[in-house]
């Protein structure tokens, strides 16, 4: 998308990464900057593993570990059956959510917020901190886009022709200040982005995950919604994998909205636990209760299923009828809603998995509004 860009004025090729490591998920995106051509912004769309996924841009943010503290499997490879045996057979650990442990204090704000959610939380391995597991995964992402960009250019070269000639984009939520930004710099050095100097940390740039969301959309929907430009005020719902991360702007000075406009934020951002994996969990308490023994084995192919497929693909105009495949046509017990190796489900049971998500972000957007309009004492438009 090239809304609003103009020709790169530099002159030398250079290339931007933008590494987006989110609590449960994570991508990267790349641009090379030619001199006198328009930027065109790529997403990186193959990695290691990928059919495990069923999608062309995320990955897992995860790290498996051996017992020894080395990493041996990362992202979509953790997924892959022959590393989940090799994994429970060498008392492997995995490590995942580690990014909601990297501030400090973080994770007691959260427990306080949603005691009962934040307790069930999974914990960072005992020999691992949190940066050092960021370490080894910005590590891992570097190292699959540098491959991935020679492929596409079909130049193994290539990237040594670049030498330093490389910027970085890391985004993190709108709450990390100072502290956290200097955590991210130690922790693109260590993981050999950048070396360990002045220069070196001028090409680590931070955008706030809110504000890379907001130029997102305004670039996406600009040519395709016109009505956008008469506002001036927009909340960002960023619904994630783990976290719901709310944040509210207006364009400064009055400006409409537009890819060009600046723009500053005008209440506290919000984080909630209420991400998509809690609609994922609601639907694994409601069958574990729900089935007899005789089907406990089949649990985690339905969560599976669930998670990859039904989930994503419910609306709600649906049908009365959802079903979850899990088994073979033989299976079939219409009591339990088992029909030919497949789980009914009806509307309104889809629907209360996504309740106390839905339900968080509605009350969490209220609470934005209303600090908006008591900060700019006047409405704001919707």
């Amino acid at each position: 998308m090239t809304l609003g860009r103009s020709p790169y004025q530099g002159t030398r090729r250079k290339v931007v990464i933008g590494l987006d490591v989110g609590t449960t998920n994570s991508g990267i995106s790349y641009c090379v900057l030619e001199p006198g051509v328009v930027p065109e912004v790529k997403s990186v769309t193959r990695y290691p593993a990928q059919e495990q996924m069923g999608q062309d841009t995320k990955i897992p943010s995860c790290v498996l570990y051996d017992r020894e503290g080395v990493a041996r499997a990362f992202g979509a490879e953790v997924l892959r059956e022959e590393i989940q045996h090799e994994a429970e057979a060498n008392s492997w650990t995995l490590a995942e959510w580690f990014k909601l442990y990297l501030p400090t204090g973080n994770l007691t704000k959260l427990r306080e917020m949603e005691p009962d959610r934040a307790q069930n939380l999974p914990r960072i391995p005992p020999h691992k901190t949190p940066v050092e597991i960021f370490v080894d995964f910005i590590r891992y992402l570097y190292h699959w886009v540098k491959q991935y960009i020679c492929e596409v250019n079909g130049d193994d070269d290539w990237w040594d022709i670049i030498g330093d000639n490389i910027e970085f984009v890391l985004t993190h939520p709108n709450g990390w200040e100072g502290v956290e930004q200097a955590k991210l710099r130690d922790i693109a050095v260590r993981a050999g982005l950048i070396p360990n100097t002045v220069k070196g940390q001028a090409r680590v740039h931070f955008v706030t995950e809110g504000e890379a969301c907001l130029h997102h959309c305004i670039h996406e929907l600009a040519s395709s919604h016109p009505d956008l430009q008469s506002m001036k005020h927009v909340i960002i719902i960023d619904a994630g994998g783990g976290t719901i991360d709310l944040s509210t702007y207006t364009t400064r000075r009055g400006a409409k909205l537009s890819p060009t406009a600046c723009f500053e934020e005008i209440a506290v951002p919000q984080t909630r636990l209420a991400g998509s994996v809690f609609v994922t969990k609601a639907f694994e308490r409601h069958v574990r209760r729900f089935l007899p023994d005789n089907y406990q084995d089949d649990i985690e192919r339905m969560v599976n299923e669930f998670d990859r497929t039904t989930k994503v693909r419910f609306r709600d105009d649906f049908h009365d009828r959802t079903f979850v495949r899990f088994g073979t046509f033989r299976e079939h017990d219409p009591q339990l809603g088992i029909e030919h190796g497949k789980l009914m489900l009806s509307s309104d049971s889809m629907k209360k998995f996504f309740d106390h998500s839905v339900k968080s972000i509605i009350a969490t957007a209220d609470e934005q509004i209303r600090a908006a309009f008591q900060d700019f004492n006047k409405p704001i438009e919707e």
